[in-house]
Order: structure tokens, then C-alpha cells, then sequence
């Protein structure tokens, strides 16, 4: 039983108890209707969108409870929201519920105040960009006049929720030296020699693979990750310890990080979402234009001309010391 379904039943208990012991007849009324609203719910089609299988139940993607850093929940989500934008959820789904009648408005809104109120809304069209070619998440074509590329975050109001607003890879080309490199040479063999099993990868291929979420060549030291609590524990200390030895010995190139952010996030729009309501966000040029920055371990404290800091974290996306170092931004 899912959580609309025991809500639905908790509600059929207490309009029972409520009512009166000898007026069986409206408590027999009132249980009926309750019985057939969920079988209408049960009844509601499951939609193939996307690759993706939405049903009634998927409306619990926004739950407050969710976790925003999953991946998987994010891409669900802007499944939704795109199957809803384009029209591929039934009518009923609204009828029925007034959680998806509100995300539907919720959306609705967002985009009519993208194109502003003046304008009626005749077509949308919403087109998902994924992959590292893009930096957003949607282009959204309204009217076949107006386009918008905008970028969905989850549980956040304001720009500064955001965890964070862009992760390049390869960020050893924003540095004066080659974190992948000096990792391979100091701090990979280390890793290598805790199983005779893991085999040390040749220096070509390994720094050719290792700015993704699966090298090949890493992939024992991947499963090992996940399964030896021993291993994980080495692989996090070569990890903490390499990056701070790292960032100590070379310097961040402003110039090339601030032409690189510029470019990520210019022309974008923000669909921000945060307890049941979108919000609207653009963001400032000027954050991007960075002037001086200080060291702190394992990140790079970076002043910006408006004044605020950006912190730019030195970390690996999956799995420490074995897959896909990258900047985290925030």
C-alpha cells in the first residue's frame, strides 16, 4: 500500500468515527465513494515517457524527503516536468488529484512568466538536452517564437541553495599542473598494491579514461570501492591527502575559469523548485568574472567582482581515488 492509498484509508477511518453509530447508511455512503476514488487512482494509466515509466504514485519525486543529490530522482524528475510540459500526461491525473493539478499549474506558471503575461500561450514544446555537450537542462519553445534554455534545480528558492551550479571535468586545465597525473604517479600504486588483482593500468590509458564514470581501466578498483570497507578507507585517504598536497603546490587560473563559467552559464534561465512552488532565476555575470582567491585544503576560496566567494572543491565524482575527478562549484 502506497502513501496515497493508507492516507486515503486514514481519512475513510476518521469520516467513520465521526459520524454517528446509528447512521449507517451515511457511513456506508461515505466509505463507498473513498472505495471508488482509489480505484479510479489504481485505474490511472501508467505513461511511457522518455525512456521512463510515470504513474500515480510518481508525484512523490517532490516529496520533501527526497534526496536532491541523487541523480536518478533529478533525471525523474525532469521527466515529469517535461512529460507534463508536453501534454503526455492524462487529463485524469489532474482531475483526481490535486498535487498534480498544482505541479501542472506550478509549471504552467513558471513558463508563462518566462515569456511574460502578455503573451498567450498556444504551443510549448519542450526539448530535454542531456550530456556534457549542454549546460541546462531543458529548451523549452513556446509559440514557436520564444526560446528558453533553462536549467532545473531541485529544493532550492535562491541561486545561493543551489549545492552547486556547475562541476567541470577535467579540472587540471584550470591549474597550473596535472592533478590526474600527479595522482597517477604518487598515489596509484599505493591502491594498486593493496590486491594482486588490480592490475596498475598503463599511464596513456589511465589518463585518457580516468575523466569519466567508468574507466575501464578502473573498473576492479570501482568494485572494490563498493565492496571492501578497507580499500574504500585507503582510497579515501589517497584521496584527501593527494588534493591537498596538490592544491598546496600549484595555482588556479582565474582567466580560463572565468571565460569557462561565463560561457556555462550565459543565456541561462533557472527553473528552481522548493516546496510545491517554481521560482524564477538569472543568473548575475558579474559572479563569474573572478579576481583573486585564497587555499583551503582542498578547494580554491575564489572573490568574485560583486564581492561574494565561490568555492571551488577538488573532489571525485565516483569514488575517491578511482573515478572522475572534477571541480565542484558553488
Amino acid at each position: 500500500m502506497n502513501k496515497i492509498t493508507r492516507a486515503i484509508e486514514e481519512l475513510n477511518i476518521i469520516f467513520t468515527k465521526k459520524c454517528v453509530l446509528n447512521d449507517m447508511k451515511h457511513i456506508k455512503i461515505i466509505q463507498r465513494n473513498v472505495h471508488k476514488y482509489i480505484r479510479k487512482l489504481h485505474t490511472l494509466p501508467d505513461i511511457k515517457y522518455n525512456k521512463t515509466i510515470i504513474n500515480y504514485s510518481s508525484i512523490q519525486a517532490f516529496d520533501k524527503s527526497t534526496k536532491d543529490k541523487n541523480d536518478e530522482k533529478n533525471k525523474f524528475r525532469e521527466n515529469i516536468i517535461g512529460a507534463i510540459a508536453n501534454n503526455k500526461i492524462p487529463d485524469e491525473y489532474f482531475t483526481l488529484s490535486k498535487r498534480w493539478y498544482q505541479l501542472k499549474k506550478g509549471i504552467l506558471d513558471y513558463i508563462q512568466y518566462l515569456v511574460g503575461k502578455n503573451i498567450t500561450i498556444n504551443k510549448i514544446i519542450l526539448l530535454h538536452k542531456a550530456g556534457r555537450k549542454y549546460n541546462y537542462d531543458f529548451e523549452i519553445i513556446v509559440n514557436g517564437l520564444y526560446n528558453f534554455n533553462v536549467e532545473f534545480k531541485y529544493n532550492a528558492s535562491k541561486l545561493s541553495d543551489i549545492p552547486q551550479f556547475v562541476s567541470p571535468s577535467k579540472p587540471s586545465q584550470y591549474m597550473s599542473g596535472n592533478y590526474e597525473e600527479y595522482y597517477y604517479n604518487e598515489y596509484l600504486s599505493l591502491l594498486a598494491s593493496y590486491n594482486k588483482d588490480l592490475i596498475y593500468p598503463d599511464k596513456k590509458i589511465y589518463l585518457k579514461q580516468i575523466n569519466s564514470n567508468r574507466p575501464k581501466c578502473m573498473l576492479s578498483y570501482k568494485e572494490l570501492y563498493k565492496t571492501d570497507e578497507n580499500f574504500k578507507q585507503l582510497a579515501n585517504k589517497c584521496s584527501e591527502e593527494s588534493i591537498e598536497k596538490f592544491i598546496q603546490l600549484h595555482e588556479l587560473n582565474l582567466t580560463k575559469l572565468s571565460e569557462y563559467l561565463e560561457n556555462s552559464q550565459k543565456n541561462k534561465i533557472y527553473m528552481l523548485y522548493k516546496n510545491g512552488i517554481f521560482y524564477k532565476a538569472i543568473p548575475d555575470m558579474n559572479d563569474y568574472n573572478l579576481v583573486s582567491y585564497i587555499k583551503e585544503k582542498n578547494r580554491f576560496i575564489v572573490n568574485n567582482t560583486n564581492g561574494t566567494k565561490i568555492s571551488v572543491l577538488l573532489r571525485w565524482k565516483n569514488g575517491n581515488g578511482v573515478a572522475f575527478p572534477a571541480f565542484q562549484i558553488k
